[in-house]
Formats: structure tokens, sequence, C-alpha cells
């Protein structure tokens, strides 16, 4: 086999196969989402400009969640999972708050892209796990990373809209 790179075995392969398709979502991902900004960029403010920002902000905000539920959230103590799940409902009821006063949105768009699309993505582990793999045993350190930045989300919006 001339010319042909061989590998030590179809694992191998496999394994190259799997990081290429990786890297090419992730490439097709980012072109997508900065295509969708520049868009919107180009429009100014206004309600498609906001429409497709929030688009984005889900993108990103959900990889995120996921990688923030994977690396910490699931194998810390549960002190710093709480402390965690604070900051992260604040900081998404912060960016959604943040990309409303930006763009000034109808009230259609703020209700539906801004506070329920903030709802979806405050909670981190959404669409991580199939609940029925979720092991008795992990099922309330779950449910404590559903619930709290949900709930810290709902609390802080409001506060935010009041107070900044």
């Amino acid at each position: 086999m001339h010319g042909v790179a061989q590998f030590g075995t179809l694992g191998d392969l496999n394994t190259m196969t799997q990081i290429s398709h990786k890297l090419a979502y992730l490439l097709a991902g980012f072109l997508m989402n900065a295509g969708l900004v520049a868009l919107a960029v180009w429009l100014g403010t206004g309600q498609i400009a906001f429409v497709l920002l929030a688009i984005v902000f889900m993108y990103y905000g959900r990889r995120f969640g996921w990688s923030l539920s994977k690396n910490i959230l699931y194998l810390s103590p549960t002190g710093i999972v709480v402390i965690a799940c604070l900051f992260w409902g604040t900081a998404v009821a912060f960016g959604i708050h943040a990309l409303i006063q930006w763009q000034q949105p109808k009230i259609f768009l703020k209700i539906i892209f801004g506070f329920a699309l903030g709802a979806y993505v405050a909670i981190p582990n959404y669409g991580l796990l199939a609940e029925s793999t979720i092991p008795e045993h992990a099922k309330e350190r779950h449910l404590l990373i559903s619930n709290i930045p949900l709930l810290t989300y709902i609390i802080a919006s409001p506060a935010f809209a009041y107070l900044i």
C-alpha cells in the first residue's frame, strides 16, 4: 500500500472521523452564528435584529450550559453547584435584559424571544440527559441543577427590569 496512510486499527479511523465531524459541526455552527450576528449588526436595532441575536444567544447559551453541567455541576460538591447555578441563572437573566434594553423589541418578541428563550437557556442541563437514564441516587442533583438556575432567572429578570 504505497502512498496510503495506514492506521493501527479501525478504531483509530473511527476516532479521527468522529473528531473531523465534531470539528465540521463546530465550524458550521460558528459560521452560521457569525452570519446571523453580521446580519443583525447590519440591520441595526429592531425586531429582526433582536430575533437573530436571541437565536445566537440561545445557541451559545445551550452549549455553554451543557458544558457547565458536564464539567462542573454534575461533578462538584453541592455548595459549588448551588453557587454555580445561582450565577448561571443570574447571568442568563442579565444577558437577556441587556439584549432587550439594547434592541427594544415589541412586547410579543420580548416575551417569546426574550423571557421564554431566557428561561430555556437558564436550565443548563435541559436536553443533556434522557430523564429515564438518570439513576435514582442522582435525580436529586439533576433536579437541583434544573430548578435553581430557572428560579434564579425568574427572580432576577424582573429585578433587573426595575433596578437597572
